[in-house]
Order: C-alpha cells, then sequence, then structure tokens
C-alpha cells in the first residue's frame, strides 16, 4: 500500500491533473504485465490470503459502491449527477476514440 496522502501532495488543480495522469500511467503498465498466472498469485492481506484477480475484481466493486456514495450526496445536494452507469462510459470511450 502506498504512503499516506497529505492535503499538500495535492494542493491546487495542477497537481490533481499530474498525480492522475501519473496513477493511469502506473495503472496501464501493471495491467499491461499481467498473465493468467499473475491473475492467480497469492495476495496476503492483514490475516487473509486472496489471488490478485480476487482484490483487482474487490478494487472495482469498492469504486462502485464510492461512485453510488457520491451520487446520492449530489442529489442530497439538489444536483443532477453524471451518468456513472458503465455502458455509458463505455459509449462514451468509444466515441472519443473514433474522433480523428
Amino acid at each position: 500500500f502506498p504512503e499516506e496522502l497529505s492535503p499538500s501532495d495535492f494542493a491546487d488543480f495542477t497537481s490533481i491533473v499530474a498525480g492522475w495522469k501519473s496513477l493511469e500511467e502506473e495503472k496501464g503498465s501493471f495491467v499491461s504485465e499481467l498473465t493468467e498466472e499473475k491473475l492467480l498469485d497469492p495476495c496476503p492481506v492483514d490475516d487473509d490470503v486472496y489471488v490478485l484477480s480476487e482484490l483487482i475484481q474487490n478494487i472495482l466493486v469498492h469504486s462502485i459502491h464510492h461512485r453510488g456514495q457520491v451520487v446520492h450526496m449530489l442529489r442530497q445536494l439538489g444536483r443532477t449527477p453524471p451518468n456513472t452507469g458503465f455502458r455509458h462510459f463505455l459509449t462514451e470511450n468509444r466515441a472519443e476514440l473514433a474522433r480523428p
């Protein structure tokens, strides 16, 4: 797990964008090196052991949970949240990739 972050690590919008870009590049590198064997590697977390593919699935489910929380909070504030559905993401992403 990474070190704890502090507010000074992301003091302004530019630092947030740079940090996000770095994280996306790191994630892309990690995913490009995955193999079936690596997905079945044991990964201890606290006193339990999982395989890497289980932990990746947990990350995806956990992010869905938090997107739902943000959508709920925005609605409580009377705002209309953006569409967070995976199908919508695929449609938008494919359209963006198809642009010249």
